[in-house]
């Protein structure tokens, strides 16, 4: 991560779960952010993170990303999605019913207490937003096809919010796991 904020809440769990490494600070717009890295890893992990980010360096960075995998290795991301436009309109009409997770006075609470802790106006020092991002616009199959032209071999989906999801006949849905 290039945030220092983020970078510390990492440390920080690190030391306290005895996980050994080192926490580095790495802007992955910067096409060497790999440098003085092995290759091999177990896994490597974005969090939220890639949506900033255009589909051309999305699409290099996910290269990039399995070329540092060993075999068998796993990329775990999890990224704001749009949706499939077939349906959009009636996600658009289930969403204007639900209630909303977050006000905008939650965020301005949240960033109020984020800029008191570091001393800074967060926000601010992280900079421009990239005017070509992908936002949360990209559907679920645009992550996935760009993930399989990068050459992974398998995919798997996990939905947050599954278990709150309901099918026609109000009945729960068994899993929240689909593999595709």
């Amino acid at each position: 991560d290039r945030d220092p904020f983020f970078l510390s809440l990492c440390a920080a769990v690190n030391e306290r779960d005895g996980v050994r490494g080192r926490v580095c600070a790495r802007d992955l717009l910067d096409r060497n952010w790999r440098r003085d890295l092995a290759a091999g890893y177990e896994a490597v992990v974005a969090a939220n993170s890639l949506h900033w980010m255009s589909r051309e360096r999305v699409r290099d960075l996910f290269v990039e990303v399995f070329e540092l995998l060993r075999d068998g290795g796993s990329f775990l991301f999890m990224e704001p999605v749009g949706n499939e436009e077939v349906f959009a309109a009636g996600f658009a009409a289930w969403r204007s019913r639900q209630p909303s997770q977050h006000t905008h006075e939650d965020w301005m609470a949240f960033w109020s207490r984020v800029n008191a802790l570091l001393g800074c106006d967060y926000v601010k020092e992280m900079g421009e937003r990239d005017p070509k991002r992908i936002d949360d616009k990209l559907p679920v199959m645009g992550w996935v096809q760009m993930v399989r032209e990068a050459g992974f071999g398998s995919v798997d989906i996990l939905l947050r919010d599954a278990e709150k999801v309901v099918d026609r006949k109000s009945t729960r849905l068994n899993s929240s796991h689909i593999t595709i």
